[in-house]
């Protein structure tokens, strides 16, 4: 049990780590023009029929602008502007011969693309704000840090599922508008909709091996509190026996022991008192001494017996 415990926290280490790279790609999808992020892209179409479009080629939407192909890379970005909304009826210079949709709804495909980025981004934020607390827990563990890292991950969670399902219907609505419109060769980046999609399902999946290695702390964390309460307890009845044993006050025999009025010597150390119990005169007091401390640590005391 210990075993899976602990390979169940390697593996979520493993795909919370996964999870805040693939997001990190989906943020920055062509975002530059000099490193794999210019193979990125979200959607791909043949702008040459549209006159108003900036390129006479087939063009790509990115995340930060609308791109030339070339050698099957993006080229010729436009300015470069975080969140760059994927709506033609804004994006070209005019919207002759665009499809209905893309004027019509112009702001669905433009708010929906543009959400779609910032809750994306802020879904990153909350996996990688999560990180501190859970690696803070596997080290310290402690409530406080359990909770930290649950909200922040059920918010990433939330917070990355309407974002890449916001981004997804905005550009999968535009594909299928250009293919109706003549473009059948409009196209999904296939390597940014992997990407996209590989971080909604390691965020989901992840949850099955975090339970696994909470669980773990989490009875780690019981266990050692139920053996510190048990060697607490043990250690208090011990250090109160000891108080009894020492504090107990012991009763000195009176020197004079009476049998109606008639007084017996006696020693004045309980200690070395005689047995006097066999040399007592018959009808009189049989007196048996004990050892008082001995008999006050075992709970007893001393007795007097009748005869």
């Amino acid at each position: 049990m210990r075993i899976f415990r602990n390979i169940s926290a390697t593996i979520a280490t493993l795909l919370l780590l996964g999870t805040a790279l693939t997001l990190f790609l989906t943020i920055l999808t062509g975002g530059t023009q000099t490193s794999i992020l210019k193979k990125l892209y979200w959607l791909e179409t043949d702008c040459s029929k549209y006159p108003g479009a900036p390129f006479n080629s087939r063009c790509r939407w990115t995340n930060y602008g609308l791109c030339a192909v070339e050698n099957g890379e993006n080229t010729n970005c436009t300015h470069a502007v975080a969140a760059y909304p994927f709506s033609p009826d804004r994006n070209f210079n005019s919207n002759e011969d665009l499809p209905s949709s893309f004027i019509d709804h112009s702001n669905y495909y433009y708010y929906t693309s543009r959400i779609g980025w910032a809750f994306t981004l802020i879904g990153l934020a909350f996996v990688v704000f999560s990180m501190l607390p859970y690696f803070l827990h596997i080290f310290i563990p402690n409530a406080v840090f359990t909770s930290l890292f649950w909200i922040m991950y059920v918010l990433a969670i939330i917070f990355t599922i309407v974002g890449i399902s916001l981004s997804t219907a905005a550009f999968s609505r535009g594909r299928s508008k250009f293919r109706d419109d003549g473009a059948a060769d409009t196209n999904f980046g296939t390597k940014t909709m992997a990407v996209a999609w590989t971080s909604f399902f390691l965020i989901l999946f992840n949850l099955l091996f975090l339970s696994g290695s909470f669980a773990k702390w989490t009875k780690s964390s019981n266990k050692n509190s139920i053996s510190n309460n048990d060697n607490y307890n043990s250690n208090s009845n011990y250090d109160s026996k000891n108080v009894d044993i020492e504090q107990t006050p012991i009763k000195k025999q009176s020197k004079f022991v009476t049998w109606f009025n008639k007084p017996i010597s006696g020693n004045n150390n309980v200690n070395d008192t005689p047995n006097v119990a066999n040399t007592a005169p018959s009808g009189g007091l049989s007196f048996t001494p004990v050892n008082a401390r001995s008999d006050v640590k075992n709970g007893l005391q001393p007795v007097d017996n009748y005869n």
